[in-house]
């Protein structure tokens, strides 16, 4: 059996791993609220990230790029970017599938099986440096708008001494 019909035929048993692996990075009262609700309205993290994880993985089953994969790690990497973790932090999601991967060929391990292994190993190393390059990108843009913040407050602060002073 391929390493890609392998992963076909357990992709909910893959996905809810992967989903879980994801959930250990939080606490343990964050996990449970991300577990319990799917209502992307009362759960929109939990949700993002159920999404994001299926479609990733869904995209690697089809063989599509790590670029075509893009927007859906942008959507994890962005839900990590606004957390106060360590970039190596933010990418772990991508890391976890990675894992999880090769616990799955490691059940049908076989040379022939091999180069179709390391294909598809490739392609999430491609989507963990891409996450990293996202997770950078959201984190300057989060500080341009606190700079922006900042220097908007500051200007309001000088005009309300001006208007001291003139009064």
């Amino acid at each position: 059996m391929s390493l890609i019909q392998h992963l076909k035929e357990n992709k909910e048993k893959i996905l809810q791993k992967w989903f879980e692996e994801i959930l250990k990075t939080y606490p343990p009262e964050t996990t449970q609220h991300l577990k319990k609700n799917n209502n992307p309205f009362a759960n929109p993290i939990g949700h993002t990230l159920g999404e994001s994880i299926f479609n990733i993985f869904e995209g690697i089953l089809e063989e599509r790029s790590p670029d075509e994969l893009i927007s859906d790690v942008d959507q994890i990497i962005k839900v990590r970017a606004v957390q106060d973790i360590k970039p190596s932090e933010a990418v772990n999601p991508v890391l976890l599938l990675k894992s999880i991967v090769r616990t799955e060929f490691e059940k049908i391990k076989n040379t022939a099986e091999n180069r179709e292994h390391y294909a598809v190993i490739d392609k999430i190393d491609h989507l963990i440096l891409l996450s990293l390059d996202l997770y950078m990108e959201s984190r300057e843009k989060i500080n341009e708008i606190k700079l922006s913040e900042y220097n908007r407050q500051y200007y309001r602060l000088i005009q309300r001494g001006n208007q001291g002073q003139n009064n």
